[in-house]
């Protein structure tokens, strides 16, 4: 409570501060009613004292924000994380029972079958011929990070560092106070740009404070409170591109996907994806091996009556859905005109 009137206290600035009081069980009760069942914080912003000149003050504060508890041990080498697993796949024989030399065939022939325990997908290049990882439970040396599906070329992504960083942090205030016969005032203006460690997560605040006491009679007194003021978290995401919609083209011509989207964007328009799958009469998943978030949460929205395609170099795990899902088992720039191809034939 600021003046007795409910306040946001997010968005006031605490240079406008002058004290803080917490009320508690019965005496908030006692005053607020239910609404101070959990307590009620009393606000008291500054105001001069006694008779002074005007004092005029200005602080600038500048510092950085950065993750204070520290990233768990985790691997975050990709040949790391291949090596572990294939060493995890070669023990599961050894503890079966298994011999060595079946149990490294076992680890070979499965390592990225995700049907049988292996990771579905493969991010490094090796020389025909050669094994990706050795008898040493080493990665190859003549392999590299990275791979073309003929048309693109993919690297891992980073996602710690997309998702965490550091950032700058600044805040400036102005205030103006004093006091004189019978008026006294406060007046201050701030701005405040916190940088979020998380995208999509800095702050911004700009505040404003006019307190204005004047004693007009003995017994009358006029006190004006007004703080207006804006804050808002900072979205770096381009205003245009919030909302994107069937029809519209990407820089470079093609076609940008209003409803499927990769992991780490943003998914504004699931509810309409829903709707669309709901009635869709046909329902072409292509790429995702139905892993990724949210092509294969779509599914559950299709017609009994709908045809299912996933395209797909991978055998997808399909559930409840293998009885209804045509697979074709090749990249994107095979597979999607094929099926194109297939459906404009079977067109009457």
């Amino acid at each position: 409570m600021i003046k007795e009137v409910r306040y946001k206290g997010q968005k006031i600035n605490p240079n406008d501060i002058e004290n803080l009081s917490v009320l508690k069980d019965a005496s908030a009760s006692a005053i607020y009613g239910a609404r101070g069942a959990n307590g009620v914080v009393l606000i008291t912003t500054k105001r001069a004292s006694g008779n002074a000149d005007a004092k005029i003050r200005f602080d600038a504060k500048w510092g950085s924000n950065t993750r204070l508890i520290p990233q768990y041990d985790v691997i975050t080498d990709p040949a790391q994380y291949y090596e572990t697993h294939y060493r995890m796949m070669y023990n599961s024989q050894i503890y079966a029972g298994k011999s060595q030399q079946d149990a490294y065939a076992y680890a070979d022939a499965t390592l990225f079958d995700q049907n049988n325990g292996g990771l579905g997908y493969q991010v490094f290049t090796v020389p025909q011929g050669q094994a990706f990882i050795g008898r040493d439970f080493k990665l190859n040396p003549h392999a590299t990070l990275g791979y073309s599906d003929g048309e693109y070329y993919y690297i891992p992504d980073d996602w710690y560092g997309l998702t965490f960083s550091n950032s700058f942090r600044q805040e400036y205030n102005l205030s103006v106070s004093g006091a004189k016969d019978k008026l006294n005032y406060y007046g201050s203006i701030g701005y405040l740009n916190d940088g979020g460690i998380v995208s999509n997560s800095d702050y911004q605040r700009y505040t404003a404070r006019i307190n204005v006491d004047y004693q007009a009679k003995p017994w009358m007194k006029v006190t004006s409170s007004i703080s207006p003021n804006d804050s808002r978290y900072i979205k770096t995401l381009d205003e245009e591109h919030l909302e994107v919609k069937i029809g519209d083209l990407a820089d470079d011509g093609s076609q940008l996907r209003p409803f499927i989207v990769w992991f780490g964007e943003s998914v504004p328009e699931i509810e309409k994806a829903a709707e669309e799958c709901a009635k869709a009469e046909m329902l072409i998943v292509i790429g995702t091996s139905l892993n990724v978030y949210p092509a294969a949460f779509l599914l559950q929205y299709a017609l009994q009556s709908a045809e299912i395609y996933v395209i797909d170099p991978n055998t997808p795990e399909l559930g409840i859905y293998r009885h209804r899902v045509h697979h074709i088992q090749k990249n994107a720039t095979i597979g999607v005109p094929e099926l194109v191809d297939k459906l404009v034939q079977s067109q009457p």
